[in-house]
């Protein structure tokens, strides 16, 4: 993830999209946090950025846009990638109940003051501090590694081959054996078992049935008989520790 913020800001209207931009500057210089904001006037320009590579910390999208909501944009952008963090903006709490269904972050309702703003902000950079420092230690033989388990989707087990699958499609390789593997990885209540090959980072997982888990690099990992219930609620819980089930809706200022 790095030390810089990436920030995808989508509203239709040039003049709050420039509102929010400047609300992310004066935190960057307050904080002394590096930001990198890029802006996109619809859900179409903001997908295609997504298809093309690009990858966000933080998507700043209003609801109300003609031909693509926010929340089908957010839909759209869950079928790839379920960690990124997605704020909606929006000047009625009607839509609520629907941004969560699609992983918000928070909900801020317009107009957009400082202070909702950055308490938001305040708490995605304690989320990301926390998760960046959470990681394992391992010795591939030839080198000894830190993996970040953000960036971990993935532990595949064949004999005393652990391969271990990251986010950017690369693949370091130790020696081991599942059952020494288990102890320092599932401690980590967001990594579970479905198979006895594997140990998969639930914040990757996208798709869950009755036979198999689909990840947001693509990779489909059998789920074992029996195990359906018992990965499908670590996902819940999962979900609902991540996002509280208040909805994080920042109320208007008076």
């Amino acid at each position: 993830m790095g030390d810089v913020v990436r920030i995808a800001i989508c509203d239709d209207n040039k003049r709050e999209r420039d509102e929010i931009l400047s609300l992310f500057q004066t935190f960057s210089l307050h904080k002394k946090t590096p930001f990198i904001c890029q802006l996109f006037e619809n859900g179409f320009t903001l997908l295609d950025s997504i298809e093309s590579g690009a990858k966000y910390d933080l998507i700043v999208l209003d609801i109300l846009m003609p031909n693509m909501t926010g929340i089908e944009t957010a839909r759209q952008i869950r079928k790839t990638d379920n960690t990124v963090k997605i704020i909606f903006l929006t000047s009625s709490s009607e839509f609520a109940v629907d941004s969560y269904a699609v992983g918000a972050y928070f909900y801020i309702l317009k107009p957009i003051k400082e202070n909702n703003l950055f308490e938001v902000i305040e708490k995605l950079m304690r989320s990301k501090k926390k998760h960046e420092d959470e990681c394992i230690i391992i010795n591939t033989g030839k080198s000894i590694k830190r993996i970040a388990l953000s960036e971990l989707v993935y532990i595949e087990i064949q004999r005393r081959t652990v391969s271990y699958h990251l986010e950017n499609g690369t693949i370091s390789q130790s020696t081991g054996t599942l059952s020494e593997l288990e102890q320092d990885i599932l401690r980590f209540s967001f990594f579970a078992k479905p198979h006895r090959s594997f140990l998969v980072n639930l914040r990757h997982v996208i798709q869950i049935t009755q036979t198999e888990l689909i990840t947001d690099i693509g990779t489909v990992i059998p789920l074992a008989r029996g195990r359906y219930d018992i990965i499908s609620d670590a996902f819940l819980t999962h979900v609902f520790e991540e996002e509280p089930n208040d909805l994080n809706i920042c109320p208007r200022n008076s």
